[in-house]
């Protein structure tokens, strides 16, 4: 059979280029980006892509001809797809930063001077948010990373035999020690799981937040069915997903680990009140096993962004210094440890490897009561959250 040859430019949203369609000789329907920002030029892609279709060849020939710029936008497409990477960070990393240098250059033809030259470069970027500030060097390293990774990509499509990407720890700036805050005191913590000031989810939030360690996506991903309040001297708490919020899906935790986690009483006074009457007041009905303890307005995840300005205006209410959001997961660390918690129990709650993780779960009988001391450990005042 014929193919048919017939195709289109079209734009695509979020894509600084022009993409085509087509049919290919088998006659499946095709897309991809071409080189070009104008029509003129996306129009002449698809036309040489329809001829060699016409002469039964692969369309797919031109790939080489690809420029990074192009060869990216495909690559950010197929992860999006595939639901792989932190891909709303790394287009960022593309458009900012490594397209205004390298986007023009055809893969074939980006060297390995061209890319040490871009990395070395990279220090007196100016910053994404407009500042005026230059990049940090964790950002030049997470650049990098993008790079190194794209480039492995065009490798093992074929369009290069080898990634160009090469250079040593010294041509990147050395990484500082990351931020640490003060944590937060157990009256502290109280006011802001307690004080009226603080709408009552979000009280309910930090009190997740703080009395199990939590990380905010995993806060955020819990469900009531999660929740067993009838165990054995305290109550569990499973956290086996996390919700990301680049990729608005849930996901496995960071460390791919399943946790049961101890409720401390006064997360269970809160989530009782909560479930039995707060809940249904914010949204309308009563709660059920699979919604979410602690969704947002419409019922969907909360996003980590979200939450961090939300968490700084609360601060700012209650007169409490700002902190970083994830210092709720240091500050149950610290004062379980403080009241007389086993540092060995505290880690298999927060950090637990994949073995120990399995071995709670097969042990959970034998080292529930130790983790529940380590988490009694916490003195907080109970009350519901209603």
């Amino acid at each position: 059979m014929r193919p048919r040859i017939a195709g289109n430019v079209y734009h695509r949203r979020g894509s600084h280029f022009l993409w085509v369609w087509y049919w290919d000789r088998r006659g499946e329907k095709r897309r991809q980006a071409t080189n070009s920002s104008d029509e003129d030029g996306a129009r002449a892609e698809l036309q040489a892509i329809l001829d060699r279709v016409r002469r039964g060849e692969d369309a797919a020939a031109s790939s080489g001809d690809l420029t990074l710029a192009a060869f990216s936008e495909r690559w950010l497409s197929s992860r999006r797809e595939a639901a792989r990477g932190d891909v709303a960070t790394e287009a960022g990393h593309l458009a900012h930063h490594i397209l205004p240098v390298l986007g023009r250059i055809r893969v074939k033809d980006l060297s390995a001077s061209a890319c040490i030259d871009f990395v070395r470069a990279l220090p007196s970027h100016a910053a994404a948010n407009g500042s005026g500030a230059k990049l940090g060097a964790t950002t030049v390293h997470k650049v990098a990373a993008t790079l190194r990774v794209l480039l492995k990509e065009a490798v093992k499509r074929g369009l290069i035999g080898a990634s160009p990407v090469h250079w040593d720890p010294g041509d990147l700036p050395e990484r500082g020690s990351p931020d640490v805050g003060e944590g937060f005191s157990e009256i502290e913590v109280g006011r802001l799981t307690t004080d009226e000031r603080i709408p009552v989810d979000r009280r309910v939030l930090y009190a997740l937040e703080f009395l199990t360690g939590m990380r905010t996506g995993e806060a955020a991903a819990r469900r009531f069915r999660d929740w067993d309040p009838a165990r054995e001297p305290l109550g569990a708490l499973k956290v086996e997903t996390s919700w990301s919020t680049s990729r608005r899906r849930e996901k496995e935790t960071k460390t791919r680990v399943k946790r049961i986690i101890p409720v401390h009483p006064a997360l269970a006074a809160m989530l009782a009140g909560w479930q039995a009457s707060g809940w249904e007041r914010f949204h309308g009905r009563p709660p059920g096993a699979e919604d979410l303890i602690i969704p947002a307005s419409l019922g969907e995840h909360r996003a980590n962004h979200i939450s961090w300005r939300l968490f700084q205006a609360d601060l700012t209410a209650l007169g409490i210094p700002p902190q970083r959001h994830y210092e709720t997961r240091a500050t149950f660390i610290s004062l379980a440890e403080g009241g007389g918690a086993d540092p060995a129990s505290i880690q298999l709650l927060t950090h637990p490897s994949p073995r120990q993780a399995k071995d709670l779960y097969r042990r959970a009988r034998l080292l529930w009561p130790q983790l529940c001391r380590a988490v009694l450990a916490i003195h907080l005042p109970t009350g519901p959250a209603s």
